[in-house]
């Protein structure tokens, strides 16, 4: 180390541009007191290490031992509490199953005396049935039934169930009081009491008031006397409090404490003998350890005592000194050691003499330094920032390449012909440049803006001085310039957040004002308007105290030390101010320390809540008012060693980290330090110890103790003593933390502005638009520069300048206004948006924040609800005709039966004439027409069961083609075009002629505002290929039959075509149609696995083509009709509510030869079968009955006898009520109107069912 030290001493005088000849002799001297420094300076630090062997070996020996025993200590400790801990929590469950067990056999007790007395009550009131109430009440024997004692504090006593007067009850007070009255005082009583006036057994706990106004748990039981006195009903109540219950636990308690105690005294007592034997042998092992240790200290300490003074030698000069040394002669370590600093000190010897050969070439090197200039050059060309020369006259002499790099030349040379004139973007900057240059006497520095090779302005710092002849005359200039472009860009940008974050401060609905010194500094408009100043004028200036209420002026200034000594943050409190008049104002406030203007600062925000109650008084004074500079200072101060360890630390400092004083004091600076932060630190601390920095600042982070960042502003300089040696660092730390939180926020709000969801505008008051964030750039489709150089007419249709002015004019008297427009984007589409104004006033000028959120969804979700509601309009309309037109179809076939089966009847006659049976045939065919309109009446109304059979369409279409000819006016020609063996489908036939009949109606429709028209109807078979089925979904390719319906109307128009299948969907006149006719067609046909064409042109007419499958044969077909009518001989029961159906009925089944009984109310029909079940061999019920319905008819009789054949006859087919229906019991069903055939066929199965079913098990 010491030749390290001599050589860099010796290479300082070799510095180029100072080079001097230095004797060797002074080299040497140097060299040698630079290692006598270093010896004397480490000498005072050396300790015996006799001494650190034996503290080394007691510690080594005592730490297990110490470990040993203290692990010992806590089992014996963890080990009695737990056991203890375990028998108290055993004795605790069994304290809590006994209070368990306690509290029900109290209940039990008490239930069981409240029904024994009732017991006895009853046996006497039977013996002494004569006896009235007030005899009773003198009776001393019936008092003493009654009111019996139990347990310590239980009594029974006596009421009555329906009044709630007391009869009999051991206090006198209570006797005839109406017990209802106590229902306010004692509201849990009255709840369990109240149940029991209607006679009723009852228990329950409830809260009992003492004389004292105590609150006691009581537990009563009210149970009713069977027998009554004159038409009376008495209650016997049993009454106790239930401490009673739990008596027996206190002993269990006092049990549980003495069986803890007797187990921590034997833990106790067990401790002390272990603790006692441990420190016994403790002690013997510390002896034997520093026997040991202290010869080995001897044997180690004095060969390196005799090392140290040989080193010494060395230091000195004293290269030879004894070599056979008995140190040296040692073969261990220390023989080792001082072999190696024998063979160390020839070395340094060695390298010695050969420094001195050397002396003189290094004289020669010195002169060769000093002559070259090309270190000069070098530098010139390579620093980082840029050098000139140039004439007063505008002439560039010289420049580096960085200056050229800088303004983007090709070359040096293209740089030096340009005159330094017309590099200035504005050129009375080089008049102003040369003026102050040469005004000066020496450097000059300022900053311009000058314009680079490509036409691009940059921002230069230039730092010049003007050199001059003997005569004073300007010869040339020279300096350097720095690119400051970024640092002015930023400057600006702060600049313009600044902005921004003050109009956030002077629209802020908050108070916010600022304090400095006790004076008001500035308020924003809010605040004015707290304390009642019309202007600031009325108010700046003017001291804080005078504003506050006298009752918290103790604790503002408490508040003011916080916030200006330890520079903390006061939290939110609830306090009163007054207002200019002198009225106060209750508010709630908090504050944050800040700087303004350079000054210490108090910032204030305060909502008005003069509303509320007042503040409570405010917190005590400080107890100690004046203290020391150092410990009451309002920043943190300290005094750091030269070795970076705190010796002084003030309260202001340590709360700041977190920590007490003594627990800073003694320890180093870098252990509080922010890790990232230890290299600025080293390099501040040396700058201030090499001398280059006088004193200085610098902002550092700490730890703070919960682990959180502190950030600081550091003052520090280097105290030295009066010879000039450095002694400690004086520094003054101060909390910046919330400055720097507030500048993050600055950051954060205009983040927050540039990222938001919707567009921001700030606009001026002639519509010039001057700030944007990026939502509004991607919404309107424009740079921020394009948006900037823009006015809101530009991106606004619906602002002309009149409107403009008027909006401006309202949003300057309201501050606030929201309003609907419409923005344009850069491709011309426009979108309508909602905009949010907010008015604010600045300098005199008035400017507007505006929220703009586009409403394109919003619009279009209002017109799909409006949409949506019209339709569920036309869907509850159609329900409520569906629903009518179900009723209307149910009595409708109440009235076909009836003539069907008279029709029916009258075919049995013998003597009807022929001409006669065919008007009955007609009869019975308009009765089934009229059948098959009440079944599509039912699937309009989704009643009715849907059945897919094999179908040929002929036959369909000509009914309808006939339907349609007799129906429509005569100025429409009905035509068909039918063409035979097109196949059958597989389709429900009603369904298939709604959709004729839906498709015809239209075309009608579409043609009867014109003179005449054609109306054709067509049937053919058709192939659909497979690259025609790709085209529509669902659909295979092959063989369909293909139905036309064609108009010559006037057509339908392109954009109708596209939406004439959507539900609700009409062009009619309203009333005039539902939206509804293609719909269900289009539904019809798709549920079938076809598909729908439609062809028009304008004036010539509309054909529409439906495409439905050929079926192959499977699906249900029509069988042959067994025209026989299977008869029976069985009594049957009918059960109808219309009377005529019931007859017709009854005739009917007379006719097959069985015998009838009916009746028309379902409840008739129970009493009749209860009365002889057996009679009856089958039931016949209709569905829709009063009073009770025919499948709760079919429980009830089911229920009588299980096994009953029962015929539900309905009027719509419904799979899920067929599937109830038959889960209930019901064997079979028979549809509306009845046709003969089948319901003889369906009675004649049940019964014959019904009969196998009986047999089977005689069978087996």
């Amino acid at each position: 180390m010491a030749d390290t030290i001599g050589a860099g001493n010796y290479l300082a005088f070799f510095r180029p541009g100072k080079v001097k000849e230095v004797p060797f002799a002074v080299m040497q001297s140097n060299f040698a007191r630079s290692k006598g420094i270093v010896m004397s300076a480490t000498e005072p630090k050396s300790h015996s290490l006799r001494k650190q062997l034996n503290r080394q070996y007691l510690l080594l020996s005592l730490f297990p031992l110490f470990t040993f025993f203290l692990c010992i200590l806590i089992g014996g400790l963890v080990a009695g509490h737990h056991v203890a801990d375990l028998i108290n929590d055993s004795i605790d469950q069994i304290g809590s199953n006994a209070r368990g067990q306690l509290e029900d056999l109290g209940k039990n007790s008490i239930q069981s005396k409240a029904r024994e007395v009732a017991r006895h009550v009853e046996s006497f009131l039977s013996h002494h049935a004569a006896t009235d109430l007030s005899q009773l009440q003198n009776n001393e024997e019936f008092k003493a039934l009654v009111m019996q004692p139990f347990g310590v504090s239980g009594y029974t006593c006596l009421y009555e169930a329906g009044t709630g007067i007391m009869r009999i009850h051991p206090n006198p007070k209570l006797i005839d009081r109406d017990m209802r009255s106590l229902a306010e005082t004692l509201p849990n009583w009255w709840a369990i009491f109240e149940p029991s006036l209607t006679g009723v057994e009852i228990s329950g706990y409830y809260d009992w008031i003492e004389p004292n106004k105590d609150l006691r748990s009581k537990y009563m039981t009210m149970t009713p006397v069977a027998a009554a006195v004159r038409g009376k009903t008495f209650m016997v109540a049993a009454t106790t409090y239930t401490d009673e219950f739990f008596a027996p636990l206190d002993f269990i308690k006092d049990k549980q404490k003495e069986v803890s105690t007797e187990y921590r005294n034997f833990i106790s007592a067990q401790g002390r003998l272990i603790g006692i034997a441990v420190a016994a042998i403790m002690c013997v092992t510390l002896v034997v350890v520093y026997l040991f240790s202290r010869n080995a200290a001897r044997r180690l300490a004095e060969p390196i005592k005799r090392l140290s003074d040989d080193a010494k030698s060395v230091a000195e000069g004293r290269w030879d000194i004894d070599e056979a040394s008995p140190v040296a002669e040692r073969q261990d370590e220390i023989g080792e050691l001082a072999r190696s600093f024998n063979y160390m000190r020839m070395q340094l010897k060695n390298q010695f003499e050969y420094l001195k050969s050397n002396y003189k070439k290094l004289k020669a090197t010195q002169g060769a330094l000093k002559d070259s200039e090309e270190h000069y050059r070098s530098l010139f060309d390579n620093l980082p920032v840029g050098l000139y020369r140039s004439t007063p006259d505008g002439q560039t002499l010289d420049a580096n390449p960085m200056l050229v790099k800088m303004f983007k030349y090709p070359g040096r040379d293209a740089f030096l012909l340009q005159r330094a004139e017309q590099l200035y973007v504005e050129p009375k900057d080089r008049d102003l440049f040369k003026k102050m240059v040469e005004s000066q006497a020496g450097a000059y520095c300022s900053e311009f803006q000058m314009r680079c090779f490509d036409g691009t302005a940059i921002w230069v710092e230039n730092q010049a001085k003007a050199h001059r002849d003997n005569e004073g005359r300007v010869l040339y200039y020279e300096g350097s310039l720095g690119d400051i472009t970024e640092r002015k860009l930023a400057e600006a940008a702060l600049r313009e957040s600044e902005e921004n974050f003050r109009m956030l401060i002077e629209h802020a609905p908050v108070a916010i004002f600022c304090q400095v010194g006790g004076v008001f500094k500035y308020l924003n408009p809010a605040a004015l308007k707290l304390f009642g100043a019309d202007t600031p004028d009325h108010i700046v200036g003017r001291p804080i105290f005078d504003h506050i209420h006298p009752d918290f002026h103790a604790s503002t200034l408490e508040r003011k030390r916080i916030l200006i000594e330890e520079k903390k943050q006061v939290p939110e409190m609830e306090r009163v101010y007054l207002r200019i008049d002198g009225t106060p104002v209750t508010v709630e406030a908090k504050a944050v320390p800040f700087k303004f203007r350079g000054e210490d600062a108090v910032l204030s925000l305060a909502r008005d809540t003069t509303k509320r109650k007042l503040a409570q008084e405010a917190l005590q004074l400080s107890e100690e008012r004046f203290r020391t500079a150092f410990e009451n200072a309002s920043v943190g101060m300290c005094l750091v060693g030269l070795d970076g360890i705190f010796l002084e630390v003030n309260a202001a400092l340590a709360s700041m980290i977190g920590c007490a004083p003594a627990e800073m004091v003694g320890k180093p600076v870098s252990a509080f330090t922010h890790p990232d932060d230890l290299a600025l630190r080293l390099q501040f601390v040396n700058g201030l110890t090499s001398g280059k920095l006088a004193n200085g600042q610098q902002e550092r982070r700490f730890l703070h103790r919960n682990g959180s960042v502190v950030w600081t502003l550091i003052w520090s300089n280097l105290q030295k003593d009066p010879k000039d040696r450095p002694l400690h660092f004086i520094s003054l730390v101060q909390d910046i933390t919330e400055r720097k939180k507030a500048e993050e926020e600055l950051q954060l709000a205009r983040f927050c502005i540039d990222h938001a969801a919707v567009a921001i505008f700030r606009v001026a008051d002639e519509g010039k638009i001057m700030d944007v964030n990026e939502h509004a750039c991607r919404s309107l489709g424009y740079r921020r520069q394009e948006l900037l150089g823009m006015t809101i007419f530009d991106i606004d249709p619906s602002f002309s300048h009149e409107i403009w002015v008027e909006h401006r004019r309202k949003l300057a008297a309201e501050r606030v206004r929201v309003i609907q427009a419409q923005h344009r984007r850069k491709d011309g589409t426009c979108f309508p948006i909602e905009i949010t104004a907010n008015y604010f006033e600045q300098d005199g000028k008035g400017f507007t924040f505006s929220f703009a959120t586009d409403i394109s969804s919003r619009i279009d979700a209002e017109q799909d609800r409006e949409k949506l509601e019209a339709q569920l309009r036309q869907a509850q309309k159609m329900e409520a005709i569906g629903t009518l037109a179900g009723g209307i179809a149910h009595d409708f076939n109440n009235i076909l039966s009836v003539i069907i089966g008279t029709a029916n009847l009258l075919e049995f006659s013998d003597g009807l004439a022929e001409a006669d049976r065919s008007g009955l045939q007609q009869i019975l065919t308009a009765a089934e027409r009229a059948r098959q309109l009440v079944k599509q009446i039912l699937t309009f109304s989704r009643r009715g069961e849907q059945q897919r059979l094999l179908v040929n369409l002929t036959p369909v279409v000509k009914e309808t083609f006939n339907f349609l000819k007799a129906t429509l006016p005569s100025s429409i020609e009905v035509r068909q075009s039918i063409h035979a063996d097109v196949g059958a489908i597989l389709a429900d036939p009603t369904q298939m002629q709604q959709v004729l009949m839906n498709l015809c109606t239209n075309a009608a429709h579409a043609m009867e505002s014109q003179e005449t028209g054609v109306l054709e109807i067509g049937m053919e078979k058709a192939w659909i290929p497979p690259e025609q089925a790709r085209f529509e979904p669902d659909v295979e390719p092959g063989e369909f039959v293909k139905l036309t319906v064609a108009d010559t109307g006037p057509g339908i128009e392109s954009w109708v075509r596209e939406r004439m299948f959507e539900p609700y969907f009409t062009t009619k006149r309203t009333g005039k149609g539902t939206g509804l006719g293609l719909s269900v067609v289009h539904g019809i046909v798709k549920a079938h696995g076809g598909f729908i064409t439609v062809y028009s042109e304008a004036g010539k007419g509309t054909h529409f083509h439906v495409f439905l499958p050929v079926a192959e044969g499977d699906g249900k077909t029509a069988a042959l009709k067994d025209t026989r009518l299977p008869r029976g001989s069985e009594t049957i029961l009918v059960v109808d509510d219309e009377k005529a159906l019931t007859d017709m009925t009854q005739l009917l089944l007379e006719h097959l030869g069985y015998r009838v009984e009916t009746r028309t109310s379902p409840l008739e029909a129970i009493e009749a079968f209860r009365a002889n079940p057996g009679k009856y061999n089958g039931v016949i019920t209709d569905m829709t009955m009063p009073q009770m319905n025919g499948m709760n008819l079919s429980k009830k009789l089911l229920e009588i006898r299980a096994d009953l054949p029962i015929l539900l006859c309905t009027g719509f087919s419904d799979a899920a009520n067929e599937e109830k229906a038959r889960a209930v019991g019901i064997r079979e069903f028979a549809f509306k109107p009845l046709a003969l055939s089948d319901f003889a066929k369906t009675l004649r199965k049940m019964l014959d069912e019904a009969k196998t079913l009986t047999t089977a098990p005689a069978d087996q």
